[in-house]
């Protein structure tokens, strides 16, 4: 037990001897525990360097501070030397050596790092593994999701390899460690009403999830450290194959691309109806998105129909059904789906548009864009 703070057997032997008895002189330690007399001199002067026993007149490194230190008892030996109080000694190496190991385990990371970037020098093949059918993919999306600790990015795309109840519960246990789960889904997930219902739920239980008009390729993240994507762009669903690839430039440079759409998505809006053929928007709470450029609205800029001028409203605040109007035209979606997702008609989507366009003094959907992110309203 005292080897983890540096102190070996016969050292401790020596220190209780000398606490027990402080009167004792090396030569009398040695008879005592049957030890030649050099080892027992060598004892005593590593108990001396590491603050367990000193000398009566100061000569031995102090234990703690700059002051005298306390001895047992306050006794003056005969033979010379004095133990240190074990609740100042002791503690004082305790500290010292948690030290030293706070300071390795800081180096852990590091040396891990080294390690497998020495190993993958040497071995270029071990960074991808070809993962082929759904029963090897599933597996090692298994191993990847249930170890995660710190954060997950997925570009959300088909084909779908693994049952949607398995990847709510692995989600959902994540989540409870306090994992980080972003998500970027395509917008025709809207059109699709289990879909919809999934991510609805996932977003309540913690995810955050963001809207792209198109999701440039199916990808999961984890922990930045591995990379699940597919083997290619036009993989057969009867026979999909995935690579793995673990941690290097190529793993960096797909999280960096995460981060990219991230940025350019909008934010989920949190008052969807539960489907394509659902009752339309909640009243209750607000919505909150976000985008990084108004060509998101880009998809009908044609101006007003008759030409007439819009009537500008500075000051005007958005309803709850116009914020979930913004935001469906700043996600890009068609105004087919827009409507379908309001559960109105074109005619009164429409007529909705060009209210929303009245209160921002725009007379296209391009400019009703840029005054929306100028005002904070994307």
């Amino acid at each position: 037990m005292w080897l983890s703070v540096g102190i070996s057997g016969v050292e401790e032997h020596v220190y209780r001897a000398l606490l027990r008895d402080p009167q004792l002189t090396v030569t009398e330690v040695a008879v005592t525990l049957e030890l030649p007399l050099q080892r027992a001199r060598t004892a005593v002067r590593r108990l001396v360097e590491a603050g367990l026993l000193e000398r009566p007149n100061g000569a031995g490194p102090p234990a703690s501070g700059n002051g005298p230190r306390p001895s047992v008892n306050g006794a003056r030996p005969r033979g010379g030397l004095r133990p240190v109080d074990p609740r100042v000694a002791l503690g004082t190496l305790i500290r010292s050596r948690q030290g030293e190991l706070d300071r390795l385990a800081a180096d852990v990371d590091q040396l891990a790092t080294d390690f497998y970037f020495g190993r993958l020098s040497a071995d270029p093949s071990m960074m991808v593994e070809v993962l082929d059918g759904d029963a090897a993919i599933c597996t090692r999306l298994r191993e990847l999701l249930s170890s995660a600790g710190q954060d997950v990015v997925l570009l959300d795309a088909p084909p779908y390899v693994m049952d949607s109840d398995e990847c709510e519960g692995l989600e959902t246990a994540a989540l409870g460690r306090g994992v980080r789960y972003r998500c970027l889904y395509g917008t025709d997930v809207l059109n699709n009403a289990d879909k919809l219902s999934y991510i609805t739920g996932m977003v309540r239980h913690g995810e955050q999830a963001r809207l792209l008009r198109t999701v440039p390729l199916k990808l999961i993240v984890v922990d930045r450290r591995v990379a699940v994507l597919p083997f290619t762009d036009s993989e057969d669903e009867d026979r999909f194959r995935c690579i793995l690839v673990q941690r290097s430039a190529l793993t960096d440079a797909l999280y960096a691309l995460f981060e990219v759409l991230w940025r350019q998505a909008t934010a989920w809006p949190t008052q969807l109806s539960g489907g394509p053929n659902g009752s339309g928007v909640r009243s209750a709470g607000s919505v909150i998105v976000r985008s990084n450029s108004a060509t998101a609205w880009s998809n009908s800029t044609a101006a007003r129909p008759n030409g007439t001028a819009a009537r500008s409203n500075g000051s005007a605040v958005l309803t709850d059904e116009e914020q979930v109007l913004l935001s469906y035209l700043a996600a890009g979606l068609k105004d087919e789906a827009i409507a379908r997702q309001l559960a109105c008609s074109r005619r009164t989507l429409r007529r909705r548009v060009d209210g929303l366009l009245d209160k921002l003094g725009a007379s296209s959907r391009f400019q009703a864009g840029a005054l929306a992110a100028q005002r904070g309203w994307l």
